[in-house]
């Protein structure tokens, strides 16, 4: 999963359900820190980009 994916799940629901869309990065980022912890990710996560660059409303 990349920034362009995440985007796409979270771009719809980010201006009208704000809250949903912060949850929802939320799990996705754990899931992805956990898959990077085991190995199986060497990349950063794109959440922590995503949220860094203040790129949702």
């Amino acid at each position: 999963m990349d920034q362009v994916e995440v985007m796409m799940c979270l771009g719809p629901i980010c201006t009208e359900k704000h809250e949903t869309a912060k949850r929802l990065a939320q799990r996705i980022k754990t899931v992805l820190d956990v898959v990077k912890a085991t190995g199986m990710r060497s990349c950063e996560n794109p959440v922590t980009a995503i949220k860094n660059a203040h790129a949702l409303p």
